[in-house]
C-alpha cells in the first residue's frame, strides 16, 4: 500500500510529503521529555501545535501533561487522476508520571522514567464522490494511548540535549464510519526514537526543536490487509519555545551564631 501523503505541523506551518493515495495518517502525541533536577521546578515548552507542562513536587517525583492540535487540508491524487479534497483533525492530551535522578554531583546529566497515557480525538474526511481501496470517506476515532518512556538530558534546564525512547500501544474506537465500517485487526505497538536540543536565549527562556523517529513492531508487509485504516505517521519535527524556572531557594539559609568571649558572654558590637 502506498501512503498518500504525510503532513504534520511544524510551529504551525504544514509539512507536506506527497505520494500517490490510500490511507490518513495516524500521528500520536509529541514524547515530552522531563528536565529535572530537583524539587520545585517548573517547565513549558509551547510551539503553535503543542504545549507541555511538567513540575517537580520531590527530588525524584514529578508530573507533567501536555496538549496536541493537529490540522491538515490536502489534496491527493487518485488512480483516475482525479483529484479528492481530504481534510483531517486530530486534538489530544496526555497525563504522565516522572521519576528523575542526577548522575552528576552538578545535576548536569539527568535520568528519567515517564510513565501515562494520551487520549485522543480523530476525524477524518474525504470527498464523498472519491471512495477508494479503504471502504470509506470519514470517520471518529477516540483513541487512548498508554506509554512508557526513558530519557537521558545533559546539560541545563534552560540549555541541553537529550534523548529518549517511548513504547506506546494506541487502541482505536472508530465511530461514525461512512459509508461503510471500518474493519481493522491491527494493534500498533509503536517505538518512538527521540532527540530533542535547547538553545538558552535569555533569562528563563530557550528554543527547542525536537525530532521523533516512530517504528512500528506490529507491522507485517505479509499483512497489509490488516493496515487498510490507517498508516503511522513514521517521523515528526517539532520546535518551539521553553519556560523554566526554579522555585526552590538558590542557597540554604543559614543562621550565624553569635560571637563570644572566653567566659561565655555574648559579644555586642555597639
Amino acid at each position: 500500500m502506498v501512503k498518500s501523503y504525510k503532513k504534520q505541523l511544524f510551529m504551525g506551518a504544514a509539512l507536506v510529503l506527497t505520494a500517490l493515495a490510500c490511507s490518513p495518517n495516524y500521528q500520536s502525541v509529541r514524547s515530552y521529555i522531563p528536565q529535572h533536577s530537583k524539587a520545585k521546578q517548573l517547565q513549558v515548552e509551547a510551539g503553535l501545535s503543542q504545549v507541555d507542562i511538567s513540575y517537580s513536587v520531590t527530588d525524584h517525583i514529578g508530573i507533567n501533561t501536555g496538549a496536541t492540535f493537529l490540522n491538515s487540508e490536502v489534496e491527493s491524487q487518485l488512480d483516475n487522476e482525479e483529484v479528492s479534497l481530504e481534510t483531517s483533525q486530530m486534538m489530544g492530551a496526555q497525563l504522565g508520571l516522572t521519576y528523575f535522578s542526577t548522575l552528576d554531583e552538578d545535576g548536569h546529566v539527568m535520568f528519567s522514567v515517564n510513565a501515562g497515557s494520551a487520549f485522543q480525538q480523530w476525524n477524518f474526511d474525504r470527498d464523498e464522490n472519491f471512495i477508494t481501496d479503504i471502504g470509506y470517506n470519514s470517520f471518529e476515532a477516540s483513541i487512548i494511548n498508554p506509554f512508557a518512556q526513558i530519557g537521558l538530558v545533559k546539560g541545563s534546564t534552560t540549555d541541553n540535549l537529550g534523548v529518549a525512547i517511548r513504547y506506546e500501544q494506541p487502541i482505536f474506537d472508530f465511530q461514525n464510519t461512512s459509508p461503510s465500517d471500518i474493519v481493522t485487526s491491527e494493534t500498533p505497538q509503536l517505538v518512538n526514537f527521540v532527540a530533542q536540543g535547547k538553545y538558552h536565549l535569555a533569562g528563563q527562556f530557550s528554543l527547542f526543536g525536537q525530532f521523533v523517529y516512530r517504528y512500528n513492531l506490529d507491522y507485517d508487509e505479509d499483512e497489509t490487509d490488516r493496515y487498510i485504516a490507517y498508516d503511522i505517521s513514521l517521523w515528526n519535527l517539532y520546535v518551539g519555545v521553553s519556560y523554566a524556572i526554579d522555585f526552590s531557594p538558590e542557597t540554604s539559609t543559614k543562621t550565624q551564631s553569635p560571637a563570644v568571649d572566653d567566659n561565655g558572654n555574648v559579644i555586642i558590637d555597639l
